[in-house]
C-alpha cells in the first residue's frame, strides 16, 4: 500500500503561451479541452489540477511585451497526460480561428 504522500505528491509546471493569455479560466478551458480531447471525457488527470497565475511575471510592470506566464499544479502520475495536452492544443469553437502555442518553462 503506498503512502498518502506519494499518491498526492504534487508537480508544478510553468507555461508560456503564444498568443498571449492573460486570464488564468481561458487558459484553463483549452487546457481541459486538450486534456480531453485527448483523453476522453471520463479522464482523471484534470483532478486536482490548478491553475495560477506566475507570481514572478506579475512584478514586471512590462507584461504587455512579454509572453504570459501559468503555473499549472497536478498530480505526479499525470504530468505526462499534462505535457501532451500542453503539446497538442485544442481550442474551444469560439476560438477556433486561434493558433495557441505553450511551451512548458519549467518543471518543479
Amino acid at each position: 500500500m503506498s503512502s498518502p504522500s506519494s499518491s498526492s505528491s504534487m508537480c508544478r509546471l510553468g507555461v508560456r503561451c503564444s498568443p498571449v493569455i492573460t486570464d488564468p479560466s481561458e487558459f484553463s478551458t483549452i487546457l481541459l479541452l486538450s486534456i480531453r480531447s485527448l483523453f476522453g471525457e471520463l479522464e482523471s488527470h484534470s483532478i486536482g489540477l490548478n491553475i495560477s497565475n506566475d507570481s514572478s511575471n506579475s512584478n514586471n510592470s512590462n507584461n504587455n511585451n512579454n509572453d504570459y506566464h501559468f503555473l499549472v499544479e497536478c498530480h505526479n502520475k499525470s504530468i505526462d497526460a499534462i505535457r501532451a495536452s500542453l503539446t497538442m492544443v485544442t481550442t474551444p469553437s469560439y476560438l477556433q480561428s486561434k493558433i495557441y502555442r505553450f511551451d512548458i518553462i519549467n518543471v518543479e
